[in-house]
């Protein structure tokens, strides 16, 4: 899940309420980030073993592993304050799936998305 301003790309497996439209089911994504706290994310997240109760009802049962990598902006290089734009949420059903290998590229990735 890649959530950028107003922006959500959603892909995989989710587990969002049955019977409710398109958008309806973006307010509960939204919801849900909100509720779990990582909208506003400085950073990075990473729950190698995972348990349900850690981000709400955000993702499906079967996650063991999450990573969820801020995508950060500075827009004035003289001002040190730095503003959340949105984060990247990977999921998995493996223990331990990110390694810092693959911290490290996605990290990057986040940094790609940065709005200047």
């Amino acid at each position: 899940l890649i959530s950028i301003g107003n922006q959500l790309c959603i892909r995989g497996y989710w587990d969002p309420p049955e019977d409710i439209s398109k958008y309806a089911m973006i307010e509960w994504f939204k919801s849900q980030m909100q509720e779990a706290g990582i909208v506003d994310l400085r950073e990075d997240l990473y729950f190698p073993t995972f348990s349900d109760t850690q981000l709400g009802k955000l993702l499906p049962q079967g996650i063991l592993s999450v990573l969820a990598q801020p995508v950060l902006n500075n827009p004035d290089p003289t001002n040190s304050e730095i503003k959340a734009e949105g984060f990247i949420l990977l999921a998995s059903n493996s223990s331990y799936a990110y390694s810092e290998k693959h911290r490290v590229w996605i990290r990057t990735v986040a940094n790609k998305f940065q709005c200047t």
